[in-house]
């Protein structure tokens, strides 16, 4: 170009070219389905648990011969485990590899106190009364089966992003046929009527209709007396489903019916209520027509004797190979009876949990490229290639035309469901494309954005882009030179409670119930007793290890008891105790499950604290190395770098000299600064970085944040540097000068580090945060650190964290190295129960969010770095260190030379 300059349109056209993914072939979709869910209502009985199901069976009332069905309805602990499976599933995987259910769902059921009420059984008065999710707490939470209020829970699961319901059923049994029984007080359906459950006389000849009595089918009756009219069906349906709506907050578009089973007519039942798509057994048996259908390849070993499982397992391996090979679009079924436990025993429960974590592994490793979705992501990627899924804060849209697209939002047929919301951040999210103009930038409804081929991405609802993840108070910006002033308030709640507990609830399925006090008889220990539900059904031989704050107080003990605990002097002057417990079984396996709990009031508890916050945003001109680090994310091996690396994490390539010249100018600082803010990580993988500078030594933290982007080339999510209160507002203005778009966050005096740390994991939503203090800095011409400490982390789950430090830095023993399979060496560091450190540090130190909210949250409770390696300990969780450690203490002495050197 003559003039060294570039049009618009050019550029930008080039840009898009460079920022294609590869061609992936072979790329298949699949949903999982799980019906079933919310009923306590079938044409047979559903079981409250194994002693019912036993009597029932023992007493001959069940009559239609064999052993009775295992229906039963879930629990809390049913839920909790299968999210907690989902969790562990999908860690460390990117967007289209995590799995996400569709659960079925059964918006109401009979009310048995308000049908006995109304005169059944045997009174012509008796009639149907319904309980309905949106306004009650269901037949679940009432006898027998006493499973509580689940409504809180059940939304969990679609809030966290781990199951998406569609819509299946109001009763899921013929409710006007049952009716009709309990009128004539047929005898077993009044039996079963008495003891909150539905079931028929099996094989009893209907003298009115000729056919046999049955509930079969909530659609269309099996006994001819009680058929139903078009328009009852179409009010039923609408009804149901605008019932789903009030509970899950948006219209479901795709259904089963309930047993697969319906007249031909309820395609166009279901078109006119809005639903788009059925799903069916192969064999058509539910697939109606006059709407879209989707055939089900089902993977239910709880339906068959448990001898069979495995025979399940490789059967259903066999038909989604053979699906796979046919098709690109694949439901598969897995029914809600396989993930509950009450007519299971706690061996068998396990077994049918494992098998479909064997089967989410097993669908990774086919050659094909599988992308798990939605049911109704895989209606609409059928149809049209593109789909867009509401959630509960945001849309998730995924474009796999083989072009890409630019269209308004307000196309989209979720924003039409949704019409209440405005605007929002609109972000990519996945690592099969690169960001493109409309990433991280705010929009409206009416704005065109720009959508990659194979690009998946989120909208926001209602929220702005900004550097900070969660929006501060008291924003105030300055329009002449882009700088933010910004307040955020902490909680008392946010800081974990003054005086409270975190109790330990639920771990593994075992459930823990604390109780501490001081001795009444010596008020130099402390009484302890736990109540243990659970444990014997994870192994025989599991037991638990209780461990007291730093002190090294141990006790281990496989079921409920009661034991003290004798303190020191000191320890009886503590604020706080903290109490560990770790699950042990005996194949090794342990698992730690963090539980606080304090035992005094804290002097000097705030309600809420304000910190000051600043920040400039960096300027739009900026040019830099962004492009080089960009080409990386799609190079791979083309950089001789980490790109490389098997599937471990793709990241930008590091180059092996320093990033900054020794000579470097402000513009190039500037420009690496910019580069690292708006490069994108893969997702599972973003960093936010937090220096903690509490001395508020404005010559500190400009070597510490030089020296970092001299060694680091990895996107980082934001920047915060946390100062002390002796950093001046003159200071702040000339830090935000040089090094624009980093957050000051400018602390209170009596702010200590741990407790700047829990601000910042408050704040930010990162799964890593790197953390670093003004007294190190960081080694420069390496530049690979930060992710080869992801890398490490994502592969050793059981790992809390990687120290930084350099080995002669740390002052405790560390054990035999190892190797990834990304051949990069690593140590685990010792981690006796004597030492006095564990490797955790905030002086340069990686920590996995998920150690934070699961063992250590919040810091400020522990006091000091030691409690928190004794936590991290007792827990059965690792510290790691890099065989190269990136970090090194300053001294006094070093100084001199970086400032002669650099100047």
């Amino acid at each position: 170009v003559p003039d060294g300059g570039m049009t618009q349109g050019v550029r930008h056209i080039l840009s898009l070219l460079l920022l294609l993914p590869r061609a992936c072939e072979n790329l298949k979709f699949l949903s999982i389905g799980s019906d079933d869910w919310g009923r306590w209502s079938n044409h047979g009985p559903v079981w409250p648990d194994k002693s019912s199901r036993q009597m029932f069976a023992e007493e001959g009332l069940w009559l239609s011969g064999g052993s009775p069905s295992r229906a039963t309805a879930e629990t809390r602990s049913d839920l909790d485990e299968l999210f907690d499976m989902l969790r562990r599933l999908n860690m460390g995987h990117p967007a289209p590899k995590q799995v996400v259910l569709t659960p079925f769902w059964v918006v109401a059921g009979p009310d048995y106190d308000g049908m006995r009420d109304a005169g059944c059984p045997g009174l012509a008065g008796c009639s149907y009364r319904e309980l309905w999710w949106h306004n009650s707490s269901g037949g679940i939470a009432r006898s027998p089966y006493e499973r509580g209020d689940l409504r809180e829970h059940y939304r969990l699961g679609f809030q966290e992003g781990l199951w998406h319901p569609e819509y299946h059923g109001r009763s899921h049994f013929d409710a006007d046929a049952w009716v009709g029984y309990l009128k004539q007080d047929d005898p077993v359906s009044s039996l079963y009527f008495n003891n909150g459950m539905t079931y028929y006389h099996y094989g009893f000849r209907n003298s009115t209709s000729g056919s046999y009595y049955s509930l079969h089918s909530e659609y269309l009756s099996d006994d001819k007396a009680y058929q139903k009219e078009f328009a009852e069906l179409q009010r039923w349906v609408q009804e149901g489903v605008q019932g789903f709506q009030e509970f899950w907050g948006y219209q479901p578009s795709v259904t089963a019916m309930p047993c697969h089973y319906g007249p031909a007519s309820m395609g166009r039942v279901f078109s006119l209520s809005g639903l788009k798509m059925v799903e069916g057994e192969a064999s058509g048996r539910g697939l109606v027509p006059g709407m879209p259908t989707m055939a089900r390849t089902m993977f239910d070993p709880a339906f068959e004797e448990p001898a069979m499982w495995d025979q399940c397992f490789n059967a259903a391996q066999r038909d989604i190979l053979k699906r796979l090979s046919e098709e690109d679009y694949i439901a598969l079924q897995w029914h809600s009876q396989n993930a509950l436990s009450e007519t299971y025993s706690p061996q068998e429960h396990r077994k049918l949990m494992s098998l479909f974590a064997d089967l989410v592994g097993w669908l990774r490793s086919l050659k094909e490229d599988v992308i798990f979705v939605t049911a109704s992501e895989l209606q609409q990627l059928r149809e049209k290639s593109i789909s867009c899924e509401v959630w509960d804060s945001h849309f998730r849209i995924r474009n796999y035309k083989d072009h890409a697209l630019s269209l308004p939002l307000a196309q989209l047929d979720c924003a039409r469901t949704r019409a209440i919301h405005t605007h929002g951040c609109f972000k990519l999210v996945s690592h099969r494309a690169i960001a493109s103009e409309d990433v991280g930038r705010n929009v409206k409804m009416e704005d065109f954005v720009e959508m990659l081929s194979q690009g998946e991405y989120v909208l926001e609802l209602d929220r702005d882009c900004s550097t900070q993840p969660s929006p501060p108070h008291g924003d105030a910006a300055d329009d002449s030179g882009g700088r933010i002033q910004q307040t955020w308030t902490a909680t008392a709640e946010d800081w974990g409670g003054c005086g409270t507990s975190r109790a330990l609830s639920n771990c593994l399925g075992v459930s823990f119930v604390w109780n501490v006090s001081w001795s009444s008889n010596r008020s130099e220990s402390l009484a302890v007793s736990v109540d243990i539900r659970g444990m014997h059904a994870l192994h025989p031989n599991a037991y638990v290890s209780f461990s007291l704050s730093a002190a090294h107080k141990f006790v281990s003990f496989s079921e409920s008891a009661s034991f003290e605990v004798e303190l020191t002097e000191e320890e009886r002057l503590s604020v706080l105790s903290i109490l560990v417990a770790a699950i042990h079984r005996p194949d090794g396996a342990l698992t730690g499950c963090g539980s606080l709990k304090k035992l005094r009031e804290e002097e000097g508890c705030e309600a809420s604290m304000e910190f000051e916050v600043e920040r400039r945003e960096a300027s739009e001109e900026t040019e830099g190395t962004n492009a080089m680090d960009m080409a990386c994310l799609t190079g791979g091996d083309a950089c001789n770098s980490l790109c490389g690396w098997e599937g471990v994490v793709p990241v930008p390539c590091a180059r092996r000299e320093g990033l900054l010249s020794k000579g470097s100018t402000q513009q190039m600082v500037q420009s690496k600064i910019t580069s690292m803010q708006r490069s994108l990580a893969p997702e599972g993988c973003e960093v936010s970085i937090a220096l903690l500078c509490l001395r508020g030594d404005v010559g500190a933290i400009e070597r510490l944040l030089l020296s970092l982007w001299d060694s680091n080339s990895y996107p980082a999510e934001e920047i915060l540097v946390l100062a002390g209160g002796n950093l001046s507002s003159r200071d702040t203005q000339d830090l935000l000068n040089k090094f624009e778009g980093i957050t000051i966050v400018r602390l209170p005096k009596e702010v200590g580090e741990l407790a700047a740390a829990d601000l910042v994991l408050q704040h930010s939503r990162s799964p890593f945060v790197l953390f670093a203090s003004d007294d190190v800095e960081f080694s420069e011409g390496h530049g690979a650190f930060l992710p080869e400490a992801i890398a490490i982390l994502r592969e050793r789950g059981q790992a809390a964290g990687v120290n930084l430090l350099r080995h002669d830095q740390l002052d405790l023993p560390l054990l035999r190295a190892e190797r990834t399979r990304s051949n990069h060496a690593f140590y685990p560091l010792a981690t006796s129960w004597r030492s006095s450190h564990a490797g955790f540090s905030l002086r340069a130190f990686l920590l996995r969010r998920e150690s934070y909210e699961k063992m250590l949250r919040p810091l400020r409770w522990l006091h000091s770095i030691q409690s928190v390696n004794a936590v991290l300990r007792a827990g059965g969780a690792s510290v790691l260190s890099l065989t190269r450690g990136w970090a090194a203490a300053r001294h006094s002495s070093l100084h001199l030379i970086f400032f002669l050197h650099r100047s």
